[in-house]
């Protein structure tokens, strides 16, 4: 399987969705999967290009845990119109890859065809993801007609629309978004599940950081997973080894269906500074008492807090690409929203395998680039998205680079209203013989600081700008991919100054801390193009998907030598009026209509700090 998204060429039809439930069971058998009803908001979707294409849909081990003992006896999937005779296919995803399980040819008919699999079936086992599907057929008259065959319902969901192709990385399933879900489900023997049975299948407890006494909403969504319909049940959730707080709720869920239930917590004032954990759970249904074991409860991490500090600054960091056409897109989005604030340092991670990346950046790879480019803002995650990082692909080429940078400042300028428990400041100074770079970097832990992280990490960053590679770029006027090579890239992310997962802070009794370091500018750096970026994490010895929800920035700052180089120049060539410099060290031909703070570079031969 691959991280990778990609988004398919597709027509789109938009309907209106029903509330029809799947027709054609028998009264023990449920479907499962991302659709569960006949309805889809979207028919005659297509890839652009005749060929065959294995396309389904793949349910995590969490989805199909209340099902272990069923039997798979069949497949339902919608077309818009008829693709012939094609193939169903039925797959277990295991540590090594994709084990099929079963296949079988039908024939296809507009609109739901229903697949019931010869002999008694496939038994669900506990702890394993399904991908199951079917062969989308499309024919050279789909493409000169602009319409396919495929069928969707609501939004993208995380691997509720996947593709066997070769879109990029090699041959594997990709997912697809741009469709919604695909109208494709399992259908499910349910003889042997009991009478009555619920389990939560999402749970979001709002953002991480929370002031003890704060109030915020608990949203749990509940899926009705026995055989009969439930009409009494009582829910409830618990902070820590508090006394848990129960809600008698009296409403029809039927079997298959979900129930959201949402819930003002009120947190203790005396909630000690730290990490702390909520766990909603389901206590009883129709007046009988349920274990809470894992399928009934589901658990959240939050931090409470009592003091904090402003940030210095929000970092963007950017997850990019020599080889993807909408780097550019996003390069003006970026310098556009950069032009309207000081408050934001960047980085522009290269992926592994570019020209432009750099030793020990695979692991952000890893974590956070599910498409090229994506970016994430602090890192931190954003309650109810499906990934930590955004992509915007789909805005970059249709609107103006100002529109683009305005949804992207958004995200990124909120994330400097978040509280902060330690503050950092970067400087830096140059000697241009020896090119030597030294850096210090200070600040001071709050006591919630060391309560909510443990130990603190300080990250060291060395980015440029004007960096001059190839990249692919769409031209507008032919419409053809073509490689520029002599692309000027900013923010380009060039070395590690510390460990890339940073290096422990050591603060004294009152917080305090103060690291320096000296490095040498490889001569291909252009000094003055140069930016140190400061970085506080909590202290870890390995990032991976259990843990890094608990890795976002606590703090960020930046320091540009091109404007340390700038203010030094002073010394040489005195002005006979008064000169204007950006913070990273660009004359400015006016400042008529700048917004933000710029350096005037006086007739005296004095620097100051001017707001615009």
């Amino acid at each position: 399987m691959t991280k990778k998204s990609i988004i398919a060429l597709l027509s789109l039809l938009m309907l209106s969705v029903s509330a029809a439930w799947a027709q054609g069971l028998a009264l023990n058998q449920r479907v499962l999967g991302y659709v569960q009803t006949d309805s889809f908001s979207v028919k005659g979707a297509y890839f652009g290009a005749a060929g065959t294409y294995p396309v389904g849909a793949m349910l995590s081990a969490q989805a199909t845990s209340p099902y272990v003992g069923c039997k798979i006896v069949g497949i339902r999937f919608a077309v818009s119109q008829s693709i012939g005779r094609t193939r169903v296919f039925l797959n277990k995803v295991t540590p090594t890859g994709l084990v099929e399980l079963y296949t079988q040819n039908q024939r296809t008919y507009e609109g739901w065809n229903t697949v019931f699999f010869n002999g008694d079936g496939i038994t669900i086992e506990e702890s394993t993801p399904y991908l199951f599907g079917f062969d989308y057929h499309e024919s050279e008259d789909m493409v000169a007609a602009k319409e396919g065959a495929l069928c969707g319902v609501g939004q993208d969901v995380e691997n509720a629309f996947m593709a066997y192709g070769d879109f990029g990385d090699g041959e594997a399933f990709y997912p697809i978004s741009g469709i919604g879900r695909l109208c494709v489900q399992l259908i499910i023997d349910v003889s042997n599940l009991p009478a009555h049975d619920m389990q939560i299948s999402y749970f979001d407890a709002g953002f991480k950081y929370k002031m003890a006494g704060e109030r915020f909403d608990l949203l749990a969504n509940m899926e009705n997973v026995g055989r009969d319909s439930l009409t009494s049940f009582v829910l409830g959730y618990q902070i820590d080894d508090l006394p848990a707080v129960e809600s008698t709720i009296s409403d029809m869920v039927h079997s298959a269906r979900t129930y959201s239930w949402q819930y003002e917590v009120v947190l203790p004032e005396n909630l000690a500074i730290g990490m702390h954990t909520i766990k909603a759970f389901v206590k009883s249904l129709q007046g009988e008492a349920l274990p809470n074991d894992k399928e009934k409860s589901m658990t959240a991490q939050f931090a409470v807090y009592r003091n904090r500090v402003d940030r210095s600054k929000s970092y963007m960091e950017i997850y990019s690409d020599q080889n993807s056409v909408y780097v550019p897109y996003l390069d003006k989005a970026v310098e556009s929203m950069l032009e309207n604030t000081q408050q934001v340092c960047v980085a522009n991670v290269f992926r592994q395998g570019n020209e432009l990346a750099v030793d020990g950046a695979a692991y952000l790879e890893e974590l956070y680039a599910y498409a090229y480019p994506t970016f994430t803002s602090n890192r931190s995650y954003f309650p109810g998205e499906a990934y930590i990082a955004y992509d915007v692909n789909d805005y970059l080429v249709n609107i103006p680079a100002e529109f683009s940078a305005g949804i992207i400042g958004d995200v990124v300028m909120q994330d400097l209203e978040f509280p902060s428990f330690a503050t950092v400041g970067v400087q830096a100074g140059y000697d241009e013989t020896s090119r030597q770079l030294s850096v210090q970097a200070d600040g001071r832990l709050l006591d919630e600081a060391r309560a909510i992280y443990g130990d603190v990490a300080l990250t060291l960053l060395l980015t440029e700008n004007a960096v001059t590679a190839s990249q692919k770029s769409y031209d507008d006027f032919s419409g053809r991919i073509r490689t520029v090579k002599n692309y000027q890239h900013n923010h380009v992310l060039r070395a590690f100054l510390t460990d890339p997962l940073g290096q422990k802070l050591t603060p004294d009794a009152e917080g305090n801390y103060h690291e320096q370091l000296v490095y040498t500018v490889p001569a291909d750096f252009v000094p003055a193009n140069l930016s140190v970026v400061a970085l506080l994490t909590k202290a870890t010895d390995r990032v991976t998907d259990d843990n890094v929800l608990e890795e976002d920035i606590i703090n960020a700052n930046s320091f540009s030598l091109g404007t340390l180089l700038a203010v030094r120049s002073t010394a040489t060539a005195t002005p006979s009026a008064s000169q204007y410099f950006s913070l990273d060290g660009k004359r400015l031909n006016t400042v008529k209509g700048h917004r933000g703070i710029v350096i005037e570079r006086q007739a005296d031969g004095r620097c100051r700090k001017v707001m615009k």
